[in-house]
């Protein structure tokens, strides 16, 4: 999404909120330039000029600044000239000439904080009171009120012996100013009555990067942010961007930590709560990156912004602090939804599941599962994978399954009463929490072989959906009346079929232009007719992949046209051996690729062959046995996560419906 767009964009919500009636502010962690000259780093002063034209755009009230203000020493005294490099000659701009609210990070304490507190004597936009601190701004045109709760998690947990061991902190130098500041910590918390309740500091709660979680934290603060209803804690440290939510928590932690340096470690990965890990991001080639926040009367957005200009990922979720009151009563779920809809609601931009399963539509997606030709007629990827979609069905009670086709290699079925029905699917997929409905299309494979067997083997099978060669299937989205829609479509009659699996060879062309016409009307006029929340499309043949097959040309030229006319979410796809997500910048339509689960290939042959910038994710880790993929729709967002063959998720990402104004 261009920046002309973000600024543009409206989150849902109820009414739209103009800038008068919104309190809009920037955060940054880790801002800190560097300390030999020129005192600032590319990624600093790339941030400085995408921050002050966010800046200026939104109008911004102010900013906050999450520590390591000063890398690597901090500042010696008042005086220290790099007030001067790292901060007024960086951020000039004349829309970043508000208040700007600081925390210290761990390498600020390592020079004299207390300059730093006491430099606020001297700059009109430099607003550091003391090491912790709390500030409350009203919503415009509202008495409601958001506070900000700052800390000094040196001053409560210690510091580290040097940024880049990822080793616990050492404790607290002085106890009973630790113990001053978390027993100021709990009164705040418990007195607040604000509308958000923000919490932040430099150390992070969770955090999936190469500290790691600060296990002080997390025995200490985290009780008090689920007790006292806060809405986030946002920290730096790590340096990246994240967004980490535990499932049966209603707080949610953002990492924001990457405005001077960029680190890719994911090594404390495993560290997190299973299932926690919502976003992460570390794109060197990006430069860094920041967050803006926008709270009005009825919403809360939180946008993670690349130092292009760039929202790096869009999620919406609902959380409020009286949405968590609420659970705690025993009146019906729709009751608590109807109350919690005359409160507060807050919007986080950024990756999320709904918070109640009740409340979502769960599916499971796969393609290119289908086992192998000869005995056993299955392989190891497609066990492994089996048994990693069976533990998140149960985990989640994911409602039916999408398989994007090659359904049984290497050339299909040869009839209705084929064994392979038995040995590659039934015999495979036997979990309890798999036998809910699967709905299939076909691949290049199954037209080597009678696709119409697969159509009749329909009435065979309670869970096996193949109701024809291309349909479209529609869901309530629970709790509400709308709806996701998925359209799958016969890419193979679209477009023809390859004379070969392992080369980049194109389709051929339809065997029948007569029938592959049917399709592309019955398709448009599907499309056009839509009212669906979600619209989801999907086929075997991808419209953009940088693997071994590449873009599909018949629907590149064909398909993407009508994706982007008809404002589709999404288009699913496999063929491909991998994971993969692909977005051209310009355009709202996102593309995956999930052509993993019996097979995979690491080829990136085509990676030049897709728009400048649109390769989002890619992945093919052999060790990993496979992948498939799990998305989660509620009202306000559908997550889409890609997840290996171990349980592990790769990559999370969340879709915004096509109308995004509220619906009731």
């Amino acid at each position: 999404m261009s920046l002309s767009q973000i600024l543009g964009f409206l989150v849902i919500s109820g009414i739209s909120l103009g800038h008068n009636e919104e309190l809009r502010f920037l955060v940054l962690g880790d801002w800190g330039g560097m300390m030999f000259y020129p005192y600032t780093t590319f990624y600093e002063r790339t941030v400085s000029k995408t921050m002050g034209e966010v800046a200026e755009q939104l109008r911004t009230q102010f900013t906050i600044a999450l520590g390591d203000n000063f890398y690597t020493f901090g500042v010696k005294n008042v005086d220290d000239p790099r007030f001067q490099e790292t901060f007024e000659n960086v951020f000039t701009a004349q829309s970043l000439m508000t208040p700007w609210y600081f925390c210290a990070g761990n390498h600020d304490h390592y020079g004299n904080v207390t300059a730093e507190i006491a430099y606020s004597a001297r700059s009109k936009r430099w607003n550091f009171p003391s090491l912790y601190y709390t500030k409350y701004w009203r919503i415009p045109a509202s008495d409601l009120e958001l506070q900000m709760v700052l800390l000094d998690t040196v001053s409560l947990c210690g510091n580290t012996d040097h940024d880049f061991l990822h080793d616990q902190l050492k404790g607290p130098e002085s106890i009973e100013r630790s113990e001053e500041q978390w027993t100021w910590l709990e009164e705040t918390l418990s007195s607040s009555k604000a509308h958000y309740l923000i919490v932040g500091g430099h150390f992070p709660v969770w955090s999936i990067a190469e500290h790691g979680p600060t296990r002080c934290l997390v025995d200490r603060l985290k009780p008090l942010l689920e007790k006292y209803k806060v809405t986030a804690y946002i920290s730096g440290h790590d340096h990246n961007l994240q967004h980490i939510k535990e499932q049966n928590s209603t707080v949610e932690y953002f990492v924001i930590g990457c405005a001077a340096v960029m680190d890719t470690s994911q090594r404390h990965l495993n560290a997190v709560p299973k299932g926690s890990l919502r976003f992460f991001w570390a794109d060197r080639s990006k430069e860094g990156g920041f967050a803006v926040v926008r709270a009005g009367e009825s919403i809360l957005t939180l946008e993670f912004l690349d130092a292009h200009g760039s929202i790096v990922n869009q999620q919406v979720m609902q959380v409020t602090r009286g949405m968590i009151f609420l659970r705690d009563h025993t009146t019906s779920r729709r009751l608590s939804r109807t109350m919690v809809a005359t409160r507060t609601r807050l919007l986080v931009l950024l990756s999320c599941i709904s918070l109640v399963h009740n409340d979502e539509l769960r599916f499971l997606v796969l393609g290119d599962w289908g086992g192998a030709s000869h005995s056993p007629y299955t392989t190891s990827y497609e066990i492994a994978v089996n048994k990693s979609m069976s533990e998140t069905a149960d985990r989640l009670g994911t409602q039916f399954t999408i398989a994007l086709g090659d359904n049984f290699y290497e050339s299909g079925v040869k009839d209705v009463d084929d064994p392979r029905f038995q040995e590659t699917f039934e015999n495979v997929f036997t979990a309890e929490s798999l036998m809910t409905p699967w709905y299939f299309c076909a691949g290049n494979h199954d037209h080597r072989g009678d696709v119409r067997a697969q159509l009749m083997y329909s009435y065979h099978s309670e869970r096996w959906k193949f109701p024809n060669y291309y349909y479209t299937i529609s869901w309530k989205i629970p709790g509400s009346e709308l709806e996701l829609q998925l359209v799958l479509l016969d890419t193979v009659f679209l477009c023809g079929n390859t004379g070969h699996d392992d080369s980049s060879e194109q389709p051929q062309g339809p065997e029948s232009i007569e029938r592959s016409e049917e399709q592309w009307t019955w398709l448009e006029e599907t499309l056009s007719s839509s009212k669906a929340h979600y619209l989801i499309v999907g086929g075997h043949f991808p419209v953009w992949s940088i693997a071994e097959h590449g873009p599909t040309q018949c629907l590149v030229d064909r398909l993407r046209p009508l994706l982007e006319k008809y404002k589709v979410t999404a288009y699913i796809s496999g063929h491909d051996h991998n994971l993969q997500h692909l977005k051209e910048q310009s355009l709202s339509v996102e593309y995956f690729v999930i052509g993993c689960a019996a097979k995979l290939n690491p080829s990136q042959e085509h990676k030049d062959s897709v728009p400048e910038g649109s390769s989002l994710f890619y992945w093919a880790d052999p060790n990993k046995d496979g992948g498939f993929a799990v998305a989660l729709a509620g009202v306000f967002n559908m997550t889409f996560q890609f997840i290996d063959a171990h349980g592990s998720i790769l990559y999370s990402r969340n879709l915004y419906p096509r109308n995004i104004q509220a619906r009731s």
